[in-house]
C-alpha cells in the first residue's frame, strides 16, 4: 500500500474495525471496512507490513470524564482522577480538545488488549499516530457538520456509546457493556429520562450494528416516536449509517 494512504482505526474492547483512504477523502466506502476480533485472531502483524502517511486511532474506553478545556490540566495527575478515571499499570492519562464545545475528554489510555501490543503494531507503521478517545471525532462531526439536538447511540456487539446533545451542547455522553439485547433499549430509554429529553418530540439517531429488521429496532419503535439512521455523507440503503463513528474519525482524526 503507497505510503500517501491514511489508516482510521476505532479499537473496542475486543475487536477492531479500519479503513484505507486518501488524505482528503470525505466519503466512506462500506465494502473498504475490515475487522479484526481479538478473541480470535492470534496472528502478528494484523494490519499487514505496508506504512501510511498518517494513522488515526480512535480509542473505545469506559474510563473516561469530560472537563471544561479552561481547566488548568498542567497539574492534572492520577490521584487527582481517581473519582472519576480508574488506571492500572497497562493504562496512561491521555486528553482531547473538543474545541467547538470547550470541553476536553480526559481517558485512561489502554496500551494493549487480549497482550497485543497494537500501539507498538500501529506506530510501527507511520511516523503521524494520531490518536484520540472515540467520542472525540464523533463530538467534532456532530458539532461541525450534523448540528442537530437528539440522542445519539453507537451500537455495537456487547457495547453502546450514547451521546445526547441538548441546546447545541453535549449534556450526556457515556458507553455501556451489553449482555443482552434488552439492555440496549434500557440504557437508551435510560438517557431520554436522565436529561430530560422527550421520546414524544426529540429524534433518536442510530448508527452501527443495527437495521429495521432487528428485534431492537422492533423494540426501540414502540417507545420512540422519532427515529432516524445516521447518514451523513453515506449510502444508507448499503449500511453506510453503521460507520459513523468511523468516518468522523476519518474526518476529524
Amino acid at each position: 500500500m503507497s505510503q500517501d494512504k491514511i489508516l482510521s482505526v476505532i479499537q473496542k474492547a475486543d475487536s477492531f474495525f479500519y479503513t484505507e483512504h486518501a488524505k482528503n477523502e470525505l466519503s466512506l466506502n462500506v465494502r473498504d471496512i475490515h475487522r479484526l476480533d481479538l478473541t480470535k485472531d492470534k496472528s502478528k502483524d494484523r494490519f499487514g507490513s505496508q506504512r501510511y502517511s498518517r494513522i488515526n486511532l480512535g480509542v473505545s474506553t469506559e474510563q473516561f470524564t469530560l472537563l471544561p478545556s479552561g481547566m488548568d490540566f498542567s497539574t492534572l495527575s492520577g490521584d487527582a482522577l481517581a473519582p472519576l478515571i480508574q488506571l492500572n499499570d497497562t493504562t496512561s492519562i491521555r486528553t482531547d480538545n473538543v474545541y467547538s464545545y470547550g470541553l476536553r475528554i480526559v481517558y485512561a489510555f489502554p496500551r494493549q488488549s487480549y497482550g497485543f501490543s497494537w500501539l507498538d503494531e500501529l506506530a510501527d507503521r507511520t511516523d503521524d499516530l494520531r490518536v484520540s478517545h472515540y467520542f472525540s471525532p464523533i463530538l467534532l462531526n456532530l458539532s461541525y457538520r450534523i448540528k442537530q439536538d437528539g440522542v445519539f447511540v453507537f451500537i455495537e456487539k456487547h457495547e453502546i456509546g450514547v451521546v445526547v446533545i441538548m441546546d447545541q451542547q453535549p449534556i450526556l455522553v457515556n458507553t455501556y457493556k451489553i449482555n443482552e439485547v434488552e439492555e440496549y433499549l434500557y440504557f437508551i430509554l435510560l438517557a431520554f429520562d436522565q436529561t430530560g429529553m422527550s421520546i414524544k418530540d426529540e429524534t433518536l439517531f442510530l448508527s452501527g450494528q443495527i437495521n429495521k429488521d432487528t428485534k431492537l429496532f422492533e423494540y426501540l419503535f414502540k417507545y420512540v416516536r422519532n427515529i432516524s439512521f445516521m447518514d451523513h455523507k453515506m449510502d444508507a440503503t448499503k449500511g453506510g449509517y453503521r460507520y459513523f463513528d468511523l468516518h468522523s474519525l476519518m474526518l476529524y482524526g
